[in-house]
C-alpha cells in the first residue's frame, strides 16, 4: 500500500468513527448511508449521508455527512450541510489543508449550479451542470461540453492562446452521485492534467466517472500551475506567435 492509500485509509477510518449514524425521516429513526464512488482519477467516500437528501434546493435543513477521498492527486475532506435552498460544503484540499468552500443548488429543475472557492489560492468555481451540457469555469480554465451518449465532449480554454479538447466519460454515473458528491468531485476533476495543459501546453483533458478507479500523482492539478507556469506560457506564446490546438 503506497503513501496515498495509507493516508486515505486512515482519513476514512477517522471520519467513520466520529460521524452520527442515524437521522429522522418521516418520523422514524433510520440509518445514515455510507457510499463509495470511483472514477478516473478519483475515489471518494460519502460517510453518514442523509438517506433522502433530494434536490440540493429541496428544503432539507440538516447535517449531510462528510465526503473524503482523493481526486486528481488532491486529498479532500468536506463537511456537508443541507441549508434549505442549497447544500453547503466546507473543508480542505491537498496536504497543505487549503480551505475550500462550495455550494450546490438547483435552478428551475434544469440547471445544477456549483459555485465557490476550491482552495486558498482563490481558485473560483462557477459551473452550470445540466443533463445536456457542462459550462463554466474552474479557476482560469473555461469549459463548454455537450452531451453525446454517455460522454460530455467539448473544449477547455486555459488561456486565450491555449485551448484543448475535453472529454468526461460516464455521464450517467455522474448523475448517480448525490449532489454534494457531484459538487466535490466535478470541480476538482476538471483541474486534472495541469502539468500538461498549463505546464507544457499540450495534451487534452480526459476524465471519467465510474468504471475502473485510477490514481494521479501529487501536484499535477491545475491549482499548482495557475501562476508561474501560466505567466511563462503567455510570455512564450506571445514571443512565438503560436497557439496550442
Amino acid at each position: 500500500m503506497d503513501g496515498s492509500m495509507r493516508r486515505l485509509t486512515l482519513l476514512l477510518l477517522l471520519i467513520a468513527g466520529c460521524a452520527p449514524t442515524n437521522t429522522i425521516v418521516d418520523g422514524k429513526t433510520v440509518p445514515r448511508l455510507d457510499m463509495d464512488f470511483v472514477g478516473q482519477p478519483f475515489v471518494v467516500r460519502v460517510s453518514a449521508a442523509h438517506p433522502r437528501p433530494g434536490s440540493p434546493s429541496g428544503g432539507l435543513r440538516e447535517f449531510g455527512g462528510r465526503i473524503s477521498g482523493n481526486i486528481c492527486g488532491l486529498d479532500v475532506t468536506y463537511d456537508v450541510q443541507h441549508a434549505g435552498d442549497n447544500t453547503h460544503l466546507t473543508g480542505f484540499i491537498d496536504e497543505n489543508q487549503m480551505d475550500s468552500r462550495l455550494d450546490v443548488k438547483d435552478v428551475q429543475n434544469i440547471s445544477r449550479q456549483i459555485t465557490g472557492t476550491l482552495d486558498s489560492r482563490g481558485t473560483g468555481v462557477n459551473l452550470d451542470l445540466r443533463k445536456n451540457h457542462i459550462r463554466g469555469n474552474v479557476g482560469i480554465r473555461q469549459f463548454d461540453l455537450g452531451r453525446q451518449g454517455d460522454q460530455y465532449i467539448g473544449w477547455v480554454k486555459v488561456t486565450q492562446m491555449v485551448t484543448a479538447s475535453a472529454t468526461i466519460n460516464g455521464a450517467d454515473e455522474l448523475w448517480s452521485l448525490p449532489p454534494a458528491a457531484q459538487a466535490v468531485v466535478l470541480p476538482a476533476l476538471l483541474t486534472c492534467y495541469g502539468d500538461e495543459l498549463e505546464g507544457n501546453r499540450r495534451g487534452s483533458l480526459v476524465v471519467g466517472f465510474g468504471g475502473r478507479q485510477t490514481w494521479e500523482g501529487k501536484h499535477v492539478s491545475a491549482i499548482y500551475h495557475n501562476t508561474a507556469d501560466m505567466q511563462r506560457t503567455m510570455i512564450q506564446g506571445s514571443k512565438s506567435g503560436t497557439v496550442a490546438p
